[in-house]
């Protein structure tokens, strides 16, 4: 008997110490597990989703309802959210009664929840709606660049697509209007050159507005 109660013992503890590092993974009924990346050691599927680790943190889905994990499967802030982005730059953007705001990795309301939707932060600043408006904010909530476009994508090497009067082009953080508002759809800054397209041709850009040649 006490053989068997000291395999239980020592199979319990490795169990636990094999789920230490975990990684999501589907189950059959649409609900998620966790698997140790190197052994195989997997956690009973609980939740209904499970998206993957920023900044430590995962968000999780549970009865209709938000919150985050740790990389040992601990929650860490409470599944209480309507819906929540992923951490960045220490921030999330989490939602109450249809309204977004912003809280650290303590759960602590650091940006109040006002605004109509909001992006994660990307190199200091967030984009963020207001009555179908968008703007910037930095981490402390201040208003930096005008809630004033149709949309606005995130910051990337400086530079953010907004979109205005069905036109889209580039500002830099403070606000300035770089790339003119001279194009149908347009990308993000990735290794120095942005994907726009003009009168239905897709080219690529420098981040002076000059078309760049393909060779």
């Amino acid at each position: 008997m006490k053989a068997v109660i000291t395999f239980c013992i020592m199979f319990l503890f490795v169990i636990t110490m094999q789920a230490q590092h975990l990684k999501p993974l589907e189950s059959e009924n649409d609900n998620y597990r966790y698997k140790e990346e190197k052994e195989n050691v997997a956690i009973q599927p609980k939740y209904e989703h499970v998206g993957n680790f920023y900044e430590g943190f995962a968000n999780v889905l549970l009865n209709k309802k938000w919150g985050f994990i740790d990389k040992t499967g601990k929650v860490v802030i409470p599944i209480k959210y309507d819906k929540v982005d992923i951490f960045s730059e220490g921030l999330a953007p989490v939602s109450l009664n249809k309204k977004w705001g912003f809280i650290d990795k303590t759960d602590k309301v650091v940006i109040s929840l006002k605004y109509d939707d909001a992006n994660i932060f990307s190199e200091g600043l967030a984009a963020v709606e207001i009555n179908e408006k968008h703007g910037f904010i930095n981490q402390k909530g201040k208003e930096v660049i005008s809630i004033k476009y149709d949309w606005a994508d995130d910051f990337s090497e400086g530079f953010a697509v907004v979109e205005l009067n069905g036109k889209f082009g580039f500002i830099d953080k403070k606000g300035k209007v770089v790339i003119p508002f001279l194009y149908e759809s347009a990308f993000p800054f990735k290794d120095g050159k942005a994907k726009v397209e003009k009168d239905g041709i897709e080219f690529y850009i420098d981040n002076k507005g000059n078309e760049i040649i393909e060779e």
